[in-house]
């Protein structure tokens, strides 16, 4: 159902988008005709925005949800998308829509994809977060410590609950992981222990 959803709002990401570019080309006073083509040239994005998905995985699991790696996949399925109609569009003589909405279009689109995804992932590790166990200071905050914060947050069966982070980078004192602050360096660790 997650990769049915995935594709489905893609698909209607050029749906809207395409439409939306046509207005935008026209000021907002796009003859109907032109609204009803950019309609027409959605569906056929979004069509092709699920087949190339699905040549290229992005709606068989292969990437973890929120992700670089998805991230990347839809960049480049959008691309293939956007820049397949743009090259139609100026390899025909009779232009459905003008030439500029299919490049407008896949911009609004992507946007919108990686919006929506950043959303959903932001509400699913804010409902996922546990705040229980002994409360935690973690040494570090470079990659070593994003991960480890992130497993203490977001992993279930986790029994620690972190509340500061401690490094000596004078840059990242006032970093903050996945809302836990960086409150010092390792010289603060037993002042900080005690408080």
């Amino acid at each position: 159902m997650r990769r049915f959803a995935q594709a489905a709002f893609d698909f209607a990401c050029w749906v809207v988008a395409m439409p939306l570019a046509v207005a935008f080309r026209y000021d907002f006073s796009a003859p109907m005709e032109d609204m009803r083509r950019g309609i027409q040239i959605g569906l056929i994005m979004g069509s092709f925005q699920v087949v190339a998905g699905l040549l290229l995985h992005l709606y068989r699991g292969r990437y973890k949800f929120g992700s670089f790696d998805e991230v990347s996949g839809v960049v480049i399925t959008a691309a293939l998308v956007g820049g397949s109609i743009t090259l139609a569009s100026l390899l025909t003589e009779d232009h459905y829509v003008p030439r500029s909405t299919p490049i407008l279009a896949t911009g609004m689109a992507l946007t919108a994809m990686l919006a929506g995804r950043f959303l959903v992932r932001s509400i699913r590790e804010r409902r996922r977060i546990t705040r229980s166990g002994p409360r935690t200071i973690v040494l570090g905050a470079g990659e070593a410590g994003d991960e480890l914060i992130t497993a203490m947050l977001l992993d279930p069966n986790s029994d620690y609950d972190p509340v500061a982070l401690l490094d000596d980078d004078p840059s990242k004192q006032r970093l903050r992981l996945h809302g836990v602050p960086v409150r010092g360096t390792s010289n603060d660790i037993g002042s900080m222990a005690a408080s």
